[in-house]
């Protein structure tokens, strides 16, 4: 990657360049719930190997919450936060709101 007069200049691996006036680095990850400890028979994954979870965040095991990319499509530190939220509240015994 160099700067130059047009903008920003990429090299790519098959030995082409692009270059642009702006350039988006997005980091993607994956989830590994097969590391969670859990037996798939006791807390229901759906289709797409997440933790199935209610409103509240809570899984088909009474007091088991899920929250984050294990429990949803939104990989998002603050959607995460949020789900947490929501999850205490309810193991708390206080209203979940949402």
């Amino acid at each position: 990657m160099d700067k130059t007069s047009e903008g920003i200049k990429v090299q790519r691996a098959e030995g082409k360049s692009d270059t642009a006036k702006m350039l988006w680095v997005v980091v993607g990850h994956f989830m590994n719930t097969c590391k969670v400890c859990l037996e798939k028979g006791e807390v229901i994954f759906n289709e797409k190997d997440l933790i199935s979870v209610n409103v509240s965040m809570e899984t088909n095991v009474p007091g088991i919450y899920a929250v984050g990319e294990i429990a949803s499509n939104w990989c998002l530190p603050h959607g995460a936060t949020q789900q947490g939220c929501v999850a205490g509240r309810h193991a708390a015994g206080k209203e979940a709101y949402t």
